[in-house]
């Protein structure tokens, strides 16, 4: 009994390293998403939320009208995927956790 109360803080601490992976990866699937929206022209005053969905719908159209929608989900899913690897493994770990309780 008394060997296994470390065991929960090491899972945890794996946990917590595994957890900003996945906000790394995230944030790169985000990034990805809206690169392309402010690249070119980033303005020195505040963007409202009109100007913010506005960008994204003119880059959705643009996105439409070249035909690049397969290469866009390309390269978003491949984001997703590793991102979903490590949601994957922040679940394992959590149950890891639970069932060491």
């Amino acid at each position: 009994m008394i060997i296994s109360l470390p065991l929960p803080a090491a899972v945890a601490k794996f946990m917590n390293k595994a957890s900003e992976e996945k906000m790394t990866r995230t944030d790169a699937r985000v990034q990805e998403v809206t690169e392309s929206q402010f690249d070119s022209q980033a303005p020195s005053y505040p963007i409202s939320n009109v100007l913010i969905r506005n960008a994204a719908l003119n880059v959705a159209r643009m996105v439409k009208m070249f035909g690049w929608e397969g290469k866009m989900a390309a390269r978003i899913g491949e984001k997703r995927e590793t991102e979903l690897h490590w949601i994957k493994r922040i679940q394992w770990l959590d149950v890891s956790t639970r069932l060491a309780c």
